[in-house]
């Protein structure tokens, strides 16, 4: 199967909503979308297959007065199931790694759920190693599911 991964472009927007709410169940108003893929600061991948997207990916650069570098951070990692397997994810975050290396970032995070083993080995296989931490959240208005 031949597959291509760009940054996503607003003809991909109705395309995205669909493909955000089979990833988390969370239906996004298309000017959610629009604005992600206008102002720039999310850097929002697509993979497609005759043009069409079937996987997304996203991510963000940071900078902080604390430090002396840029910090990078892949939010969202989303392949349809039936495309799964193929090395869509991979290649999608490779992509986002070269932008991220072109903007001089020092290193790259990935928060993943503690038992989504099928994420945690990709990313194993992609370089990347577990680092304890603990991530606390506290919702400011109610949770958004």
């Amino acid at each position: 199967m031949n597959f291509e991964i760009r940054k996503a472009t607003l003809e991909d927007v109705d395309a995205l909503k669909q493909l955000n709410y089979e990833f988390n169940d969370v239906i996004v108003t298309n000017d959610n979308i629009v604005e992600g893929i206008k102002d720039g600061d999310e850097i929002i991948v697509v993979s497609t297959v005759n043009n069409s997207p079937i996987a997304f990916a996203c991510a963000k650069i940071t900078k902080s007065i604390c430090y002396n570098y840029k910090d990078a951070e892949i939010t969202e990692v989303f392949v349809r199931n039936n495309y799964r397997k193929q090395g869509i994810a991979k290649y999608m975050i490779k992509f986002i790694e070269d932008i991220f290396e072109e903007n001089k970032a020092n290193h790259i995070g990935i928060l993943t759920g503690t038992k989504n083993f099928a994420a945690q080995d990709l990313y194993k296989n992609c370089g990347y190693n577990l680092k304890e931490k603990v991530m606390m959240v506290k919702y400011l208005h109610d949770k958004e599911h």
